[in-house]
């Protein structure tokens, strides 16, 4: 990689070759069946890219291209154009527009149940608008997004296999907080909404519309500090094979509670104690898979 600085703007130009190797051989049971589980697959990735950022008074300007190749599937090329305007020393706005891709992974290619060796790479039009504002120990930030898919890669529970999906279309709202309410309290938290729908009325598996999270730090003295979390995630559609005939279940909404202690013994020994699910709240993350029981642990770091 090669940055050239000309001023205040810098531009970057590099190249990016990854090796990837999947290979596996053992048995799954399913159903009182025991089905061979082997693959060996390999791929070879090559990209090149450029990147451009551009100050222009409270203005910044940022363009991006990349070109990527695989041995696999045909070449890819992407790109991403964003800007932002510091409005004030306490108020940034922002645009992003670009393009984006992703290759199937090894797995889903090979894998002996599930696998589909026709799968295509996903790729994505993407847009976000935001607002972000400052002041003293406080911060607020506000944007809106939406993203078009072509050949979303997902699981098909009539055929019991991974699909390509087309014309995939995924907009919402995030909504991020910080603020310190004393010099030893501090909260953050955030809430986003995502609505996801597809032309060809496919079901899409897995994709709670709400999502949010609020975290509690109480710093007692320089070496000790407490955390307390949640994070709440809304009703999700969920497929299911555990009967022998497909079925569409509606998992329940959760929000566990988690706490956690942490200590600095010295400037070399760290202890952290932790708690989750403190209520000890049953969910499920997906048909017949129980969410993280009530868990308490230890955890000690030495710093060398």
């Amino acid at each position: 990689m090669n940055q050239l600085l000309l001023g205040s703007n810098t531009l970057t130009a590099g190249i990016d070759i990854k090796s990837e190797q999947g290979k596996t051989d053992g048995q799954m049971l399913l159903f009182g069946t025991e089905l061979p589980t082997i693959y060996d697959i390999s791929r070879d990735n090559f990209a090149a890219f450029i990147d451009s950022h551009w100050k222009i008074a409270r203005a910044s300007l940022f363009a991006s291209f990349r070109h990527d190749y695989s041995n696999e599937f045909k070449s890819i090329n992407t790109w991403k154009l964003g800007a932002d305007y510091n409005w004030s020393p306490n108020i940034r706005g922002y645009i992003n527009v670009g393009t984006a891709f992703k290759q199937p992974s090894l797995y889903a290619l090979s894998n002996n149940l599930i696998g589909n060796m026709d799968l295509e790479p996903e790729e994505a039009f993407n847009t976000d608008l935001g607002l972000e504002w400052f002041v003293n120990s406080s911060s607020l930030s506000a944007s809106i997004f939406s993203y078009e898919y072509e050949n979303l890669i997902d699981f098909d529970g009539q055929t019991f296999a991974l699909v390509n999906r087309s014309n995939i279309r995924s907009a919402g709202v995030e909504v991020i907080v910080e603020h310190e309410l004393t010099t030893q309290l501090s909260m953050s938290g955030h809430v986003t909404y995502v609505h996801t729908k597809t032309q060809e009325g496919a079901l899409l598996t897995g994709r709670p519309e709400w999502q949010a999270g609020l975290t509690m730090n109480y710093q007692h003295n320089k070496n000790l500090s407490t955390s307390i979390s949640t994070t709440y995630i809304s009703d999700t559609t969920a497929t299911s094979l555990h009967t022998g005939t497909f079925s569409v279940e509606q998992l329940s909404a959760y929000s566990p509670f988690h706490a956690a202690l942490f200590w600095q013994l010295s400037d070399k020994h760290l202890l952290d104690l932790y708690l989750t699910n403190v209520f000890d709240e049953q969910y499920q993350t997906a048909v017949g898979v129980p969410g993280e029981p009530q868990t308490w642990g230890v955890k000690y770091q030495y710093v060398f």
